[in-house]
């Protein structure tokens, strides 16, 4: 039987959607069998989605940006993600574009999750500007990460239907709980097939 793939969470924030993924993990979505959550990486010292690696007794580890150029401290987070086997990466709330170089060092083994239904409302601040033009069907979106802000293939996305009554909070709210930390597990589960699928196709290539 073949080893889990080994990934590494990425997060600046509360991380509300890597919780949603290690609550997912042992069950049938996502399997110990078939993944392996080895490290939360963050380059902000108060994220609170560094206290996820106590409770889920996996590494945490803050590589903070401050004193570092851009390209010293991508070099650190890699030194870090080697150190610890990461083979693919999930972004979950991590508030900094990654370079071309970064990317190069896991081409295809990215994905990113991202509060709108892509292409629409890409980049920054995506739940605010919805709000503020007063959208009612929204969603979220699981994509492969590349050079462009969230144009990248989309692996899965889902959508809800807003009242029109919600305040911004209780509008942010029903997007993450009733449409990210749903499809999430499961973009990751379609991105493991993927992958393996990938591989299969090279082997039998080679061969």
């Amino acid at each position: 039987m073949s080893e889990p793939t080994r990934f590494a969470l990425m997060a600046s924030g509360k991380g509300s959607n890597a919780r949603a993924l290690l609550q997912a993990w042992g069950t049938e979505i996502l399997p110990k069998e078939l993944i392996a959550f080895v490290g939360i990486v963050s380059d902000q010292p108060e994220a609170l989605a560094l206290q996820l690696g106590a409770e889920y007794n996996i590494d945490a580890t803050c590589i903070a940006r401050t004193g570092f150029t851009r390209q010293d401290h991508e070099m650190r987070i890699l030194q870090h993600l080697k150190n610890i086997g990461v083979e693919h990466l999930i972004l979950a709330g991590y508030m900094r574009l990654l370079s071309p170089f970064f990317l190069e060092q896991f081409p295809g083994k990215i994905i990113n999750i991202h509060p709108s239904l892509l292409p629409e409302y890409p980049g920054l601040h995506a739940i605010e500007r919805q709000y503020e033009a007063g959208v009612r069907i929204t969603g979220a979106t699981v994509h492969y990460v590349d050079a462009g802000m969230d144009t990248g293939d989309i692996i899965l996305q889902n959508s809800i239907t807003m009242t029109g009554d919600e305040n911004l909070e209780q509008f942010q709210k029903r997007i993450q709980c009733e449409v990210e930390h749903v499809i999430y597990p499961q973009a990751v589960r379609i991105f493991i097939e993927q992958c393996a699928n990938t591989c299969a196709k090279n082997l039998s290539t080679k061969s």
